[in-house]
């Protein structure tokens, strides 16, 4: 009798001291959330551009349960955990077959430890193997068993468990050693993965094939135990054959990718179309064959509608160790005449012109500075259209002059143009000429806001960020944007222009001295912006906007 009610009150007491211990000492949240992934930039379409280690220097990309292959699960629970399915995050049976095992070898040949035990071991940063510490571990599986599904437990250990080197979780590991994805393993690599939690390093293929091999072994006689694999094709599988094929570690679109990594070190889904990245790739490096030998170019495309960044080429070779360090999207360059079509629209905005009016070419003097045209001769009276067509410095200064310098400025911030604090105002008219420095990345967005007639929106690497219900900032009149799309479009500037042919209003800049050459413009779907030249500001007399850039502008417009 007493032993009948020892036997009912032990499993009532042990429980009831759960609930207390429960109740006294829940689970860790903190725990719940695991290790940090990896941080990965994404392109928009999801593909990877990037992926950098996580701050403890170790590769996680956590991939759903259904990511994973179904044979390397069914391997994992029959060599770690063949009663995962029944237990709730210990096994008594297999507590007392590895006391037996043990007392009967006087040594630990043999462990308990479920996969739900493992997890917490791992979550909790991987404690010493005391009696204190698989005590806990026993407490805590049990509470996880009640607050995730097996199939979440399950997804969990396999996205954080340790495979091989520092590349933790079964996504990360089978890029490493096959060059696939987790779902695409073969049987035969699936078996091998599965063995090596149990002790990377002294299982790792590609330096211990032979004991590698071996735990494979072990688990394919596992697999036939639990009657997963019939004995026929684990034999077929032993003898099969593997080769290591560690895939190469993502890296486009380098320029953007440190930039979107810059705005957020965890990494997300970004703006960029891989399809429009590659064709701009191809097409700049295809260019640069005709252009000055050590030339760098530098390329941005905008999504109008949005101000998505759908392309960046910050140079033509970023594995350069000096010039493919520099971002031509954001280095600060001067600007040539690109900046003319604002100062025009500052007069417009101000009814000061209109495209009809005339202005006057011809000399002037600015505090002892007499400046030139581009090729040092005047016009004399000029319609505003021609003046800003043939990009004359004389006239854009003239009605930059009556407009106001503020004025002027205030037009190229608010359409996106950022200057380095004091620049603009110290470049005084010469803005016409590219006095003041500015980014190309900035300067393509503004003319994607002509592009929105005159609506002025932010440009953004990250898709989340992206505001597709505002309309954005009204900075310039509907009326003001169309004048200079009818100024500047091919539709009007090219002799026998074809109407049904993809036409673009552009302006190109050439700075003073020949050390930039610029082409910007947009065509109602992207802003395209080009830099042409020497980082260190080596002058070439090739790089004049109109002959080194607008060629690649041109050709960009085509292949989006």
């Amino acid at each position: 009798m007493r032993g009948a009610w020892l036997a009912i009150a032990t499993p009532v007491a042990s429980v009831l001291l759960f609930f207390i211990l429960n109740a006294c000492f829940p689970f860790p949240a903190t725990l719940l959330k695991g290790p940090p992934p990896s941080p990965r930039l994404m392109a928009a379409d999801e593909s990877d551009l990037q992926i950098q280690l996580a701050p403890d220097d170790q590769w996680r990309k956590p991939v759903p349960l259904d990511q994973i292959s179904p044979t390397l699960i069914e391997a994992t629970i029959a060599v770690e955990d063949q009663r995962f399915r029944q237990h709730m995050g210990i096994d008594p049976l297999a507590i007392l077959r590895a006391a037996k095992q043990n007392a009967l070898s006087g040594q630990t040949i043999s462990g308990a430890s479920t996969i739900t035990m493992q997890l917490v071991k791992l979550l909790s940063g991987n404690r010493r193997r005391t009696l204190g510490n698989k005590a806990l571990e026993a407490f805590r599986s049990l509470q996880l068993e009640r607050i995730w599904t097996k199939d979440q437990i399950l997804e969990r250990y396999l996205n954080i468990a340790p495979y091989v080197g520092n590349h933790q979780g079964i996504e990360s590991a089978s890029m490493a050693l096959f060059g696939k994805h987790a779902l695409d393993l073969s049987q035969a690599e699936a078996y091998l993965l599965a063995g090596l939690p149990q002790s990377p390093t002294r299982f790792a293929p590609a330096r211990h094939p032979e004991k590698a091999l071996w735990r494979r072994h072990n688990v394919l006689h596992a697999a036939v135990q639990t009657r997963t694999l019939d004995a026929a094709s684990a034999q077929r599988l032993t003898e099969t054959e593997l080769t290591l094929n560690k895939a190469q570690r993502p890296n486009a679109a380098f320029h953007f990718s440190r930039m979107a990594f810059t705005q957020r070190p965890a990494g997300g889904i970004t703006t960029l179309d891989p399809v429009l990245q590659e064709r701009c790739e191809e097409l700049m490096r295809r260019r640069a064959t005709a252009l000055p030998a050590g030339c760098d170019i530098a390329l941005v495309a905008i999504e109008i509608e949005t101000g998505a960044v759908r392309a960046l080429i910050g140079s033509l070779d970023p594995s350069d160790p000096i010039d493919g360090q520099v971002n031509g999207a954001t280095a600060w360059r001067s600007p040539g005449s690109a900046l003319k079509p604002f100062l025009y629209a500052a007069a417009f905005e101000a009814h000061l012109a209109s495209p009809e009016s005339l202005v006057e070419d011809s000399a002037m003097e600015l505090a002892g500075w007499t400046p030139q045209n581009f090729d040092g001769d005047f016009q004399g009276r000029v319609t505003v259209t021609e003046a800003l067509r043939r990009s004359l410095n004389i006239p854009a200064m003239r009605l930059a002059r009556q407009a106001g310098l503020s004025r002027c400025i205030g037009v190229l911030e608010s359409a996106g143009v950022h200057f380095r604090p004091g620049t603009a105002q110290a470049a005084g008219l010469a803005l016409a000429t590219g006095a003041a420095e500015v980014r190309l990345i900035d300067l393509t967005n503004a003319y994607a806001t002509l592009g929105r007639n005159g609506q002025h929106k932010p440009w953004v690497l990250l898709e989340d960020e992206i505001d597709r219900d505002s309309p954005g900032a009204q900075v310039l009149s509907a009326s003001t944007c169309e004048d200079l799309h009818t100024i500047l479009s091919t539709r009007q500037r090219f002799v026998n222009a074809k109407p049904d042919a993809r036409h673009f209003c552009w302006k190109t800049g050439t700075s003073s001295g020949f050390r930039d050459a610029w082409a910007i413009g947009h065509d109602e779907k992207y802003a395209i912006g080009i830099w042409v030249g020497h980082f260190s500001g080596t002058a070439n007399p090739a790089f004049v906007g109109s002959r080194a850039a607008t060629p690649l502008l041109t050709d960009a417009f085509l292949i989006h």
